[in-house]
């Protein structure tokens, strides 16, 4: 009887010894612990952090002068910060956006009020308010100039009109029209390439070429040169950009 009692407390013993090591896993320290516990350390355990890298893409930069704005201006919209819309803050926003050509920046500076005599005297400002029309030229020999101008549209929305040239001594002149749609829903001055590529057209068959913004009345004048300026053969022809309340339409019928 003694015999039987002592295998019986043997085979508990082995069983129970079994039964620990399925269920016994290790801590980090190397530690036994039960395998419950390790899924509630697991489990209560805050999770690895991740740093997640975005990229951002950056805008190119602009370079400055007339060339630099040609090439980017297609692809950016201008927001209009101002709740007032009227030639003064349209003609803002345009400079705060692009004051890499120096009359932008006297103008920007002008029309926020921050302006030093226009520059110490190298610009003058010409600002009509009721025509929509604002311009700034250097008072120097050789031309340099922004001029800013709109149309009204239908529901709300106005063209702006931008002429930009630039004349220095021994170069080629720098000269780029532009125009924008302003949107009154988005308040946002949209890019207009098509009048642009229009002009592009016509122009492409003069060899020496100006033109103007009106300052009064909706028309804008090509000026086509031929000829030496200092003699007799020098020739101006004008030609009428017209237009028809919603786009323009060139008259070919050049008078000089």
């Amino acid at each position: 009887m003694k015999t039987t009692c002592c295998i019986l407390s043997l085979a508990t013993l082995l069983l129970t010894t079994g039964c620990e090591k399925k269920t016994s896993v290790q801590d980090k320290a190397g530690k036994p612990t039960s395998e419950l516990a390790a899924k509630k350390a697991a489990a209560a355990a805050p999770a690895e952090k991740v740093d997640t890298v975005v990229a951002v893409e950056e805008e190119p930069q602009i370079a400055d002068g007339i060339d630099g704005i040609r090439e980017v201006w297609r692809d950016r919209p201008i927001a209009l910060e101002d709740a007032t819309v009227n030639i003064q803050t349209l003609a803002k926003a345009f400079c705060r956006q692009y004051p890499g050509f120096a009359p932008n920046e006297v103008l920007r500076d002008h029309l926020s009020g921050q302006s030093n005599a226009a520059e110490n005297q190298a610009y003058s400002v010409n600002l009509e308010p009721r025509n929509g029309y604002v311009s700034v030229e250097s008072t120097t020999e050789l031309p340099i100039g922004t001029t800013i101008c709109y149309w009204n549209k239908r529901g709300g929305h106005k063209l702006m009109g931008v002429w930009m040239e630039r004349h220095s001594e021994g170069e080629k002149a720098e000269k780029l029209l532009l125009f924008y749609d302003y949107d009154p829903q988005t308040k946002t001055l949209k890019p207009e390439t098509k009048l642009v590529d229009d002009l592009q057209r016509i122009t492409g068959k003069f060899g020496s070429w100006s033109l103007r913004l009106p300052a009064e009345g909706k028309d804008i004048e090509i000026m086509e040169f031929s000829g030496e300026d200092s003699s007799d053969t020098f020739k101006c022809t004008y030609y009428t950009w017209k237009w028809n309340g919603a786009s323009f339409t060139f008259d070919p019928n050049g008078r000089e």
